[in-house]
């Protein structure tokens, strides 16, 4: 079982990673400074807190093993829990940044992207 949580902190990985490909690589913030500076501050929470939470949840996982942290199995479960629980509200962010993009009108590629990677967390 423990293994099996500890695949996850891959996923994380990775989804941190695709966030920081969107903005290092696809230019995100530069993109919406350019195209959409009167949205910028509403549209970047996506990158902000997709690539905060990913990174977060790897690093939860990634001390599993951790005795301090998590000195029984049932602890572990209800430790990590707790962090998956607490991010539920990162969730609504994501639909308000989604209605926010489709309301506007708003077109860029890597906003899709992230979005979807964002809705992988949950």
């Amino acid at each position: 079982m423990v293994q099996e949580i500890m695949n996850y902190q891959g996923k994380f990985l990775r989804l941190k990673n695709a966030f920081s490909h969107c903005k290092n690589e696809e230019k995100f913030i530069s993109e919406l400074e350019i195209s959409y500076p009167e949205h910028k501050y509403k549209l970047d929470r996506t990158y902000c807190y997709g690539r905060g939470l990913s990174e977060e949840l790897a690093f939860e996982i990634g001390n599993i093993n951790n005795k301090e942290l998590h000195p029984t199995l049932k602890a572990m479960i209800e430790n990590i829990s707790r962090e998956l629980i607490s991010r539920e509200k990162w969730k609504t962010i994501a639909d308000e940044v989604r209605q926010y993009y489709e309301l506007h009108n708003i077109n860029i590629w890597s906003l899709d992207y992230m979005d979807s990677r964002y809705r992988e967390i949950f």
